[in-house]
Order: structure tokens, then sequence, then C-alpha cells
């Protein structure tokens, strides 16, 4: 289990974070009412989604939303989610409960693909910040030679022209590795919010 939940930075309770999803089989998945509802075909396969959280507290800081993530509505959590909430609470990222309160909504296209037992949440990589890295994380996996995008936009609802969810190409070995070191050789004052 080790090394399936890394965190980078130190103290800010927002941040960004990229998850390692794998689809067990081929499928087709309607992500709300993303291209009007039309089902997205999806490869048997590995993909990265960039997302954030900026809020410091609540539904909107960032454990709870990965906590989330690792929820589903109606059947049993990823297997990832007990090792979350233990290292989280290891550093002192988010407080309290961090479970959902309620039944989980379907409101980010990730969750449509989270919610399929097909699907199975493998790996977190969690970046502590006060400022929007998203649109950089977007950009630094989109430039990944073993990247695609199933869909242009999909997974960035909130980001014009973007695209949040992509596609790993082929059985590559140690990508996530090597994209876990790119983002760590982020400049720091990414990570901090800092101005240089």
């Amino acid at each position: 289990m080790r090394g399936k939940v890394t965190i980078v930075g130190r103290e800010a309770q927002s941040g960004a974070y990229l998850l390692r999803i794998l689809a067990a089989k081929r499928m087709a998945v309607q992500f709300g009412r993303f291209r009007g509802g039309e089902a997205i075909a999806l490869p048997a396969g590995e993909y990265v989604y960039v997302g954030s959280a900026m809020g410091e507290k609540g539904a909107s800081c960032l454990a709870r939303r990965l906590v989330r993530h690792a929820t589903r509505r109606e059947t049993a959590p990823h297997e990832i989610r007990e090792l979350m909430l233990a290292e989280f609470a290891r550093l002192g990222l988010g407080h309290g409960d961090l479970q959902p309160r309620g039944a989980k909504g379907l409101f980010w296209h990730v969750d449509y693909l989270l919610e399929a037992t097909e699907v199975s949440l493998t790996h977190v990589l969690v970046l502590r910040s006060g400022r929007r890295l998203e649109k950089e994380l977007a950009a630094l996996v989109a430039g990944q030679p073993y990247t695609s995008t199933p869909a242009p936009g999909l997974g960035a609802s909130d980001a014009a022209g973007d695209t949040h969810l992509f596609a790993v190409r082929g059985e590559r070995q140690g990508w996530w590795e090597a994209l876990a070191a790119a983002v760590r050789a982020l400049d720091d004052s990414l990570l901090t919010g800092q101005q240089g």
C-alpha cells in the first residue's frame, strides 16, 4: 500500500491533486450533461484526473474532496479510502470526520467514472497549496508522451477549453512515478503560493 497516497507541501488545507484511476474493462460513461448526456467510450486501462479543492474547511477542503472521490453512493468505497483517511490524519490534512455527511451526489465529471464498480481509484498525489495549480498540472499531464484526451473538455467543466481527464496509452511501467517526480520538480513557489 505504501506509495499509493503521496502528499507534497505542508500546512495548507487547500490545493490540487492527481487521481490514478484503473478501468478494468471498456466502458461507455455518461458524464452528467457533458455533450448533452452522450456516452463517452473509454477503453480499459489507466487514467489520470486533475482536480483541486481551494476551500480551507468544510466540504470544499482538499481532504474532504479526496475522501468524497473515494466514496461511492451505493456500493463499497474504493479500497484506497481507508489509507487516505489514515494518511490525512497523520499529516494534519483535514479536520474532524472527513467522510461525506449524506448520500453522495454526482456533481463533477469524475464522479460518474468513479461510481462505476469496474473502476478503481488506485493512487492519489496531493499538492497542498494556497494557490490554484489545476491549470499547470493539467498542462503537465497533457504534455506527457503517454497521455491522450478521451474527449476535449472532459473533467474540466469549470475551466473552459481545458481537459482534466487523461487516458494513459499502452501499458507503461513507471509512468506514475515519473509523473509524480515531474510534479515534485515544480517550482516551490507553486506549492507555497508565494510570488517569486
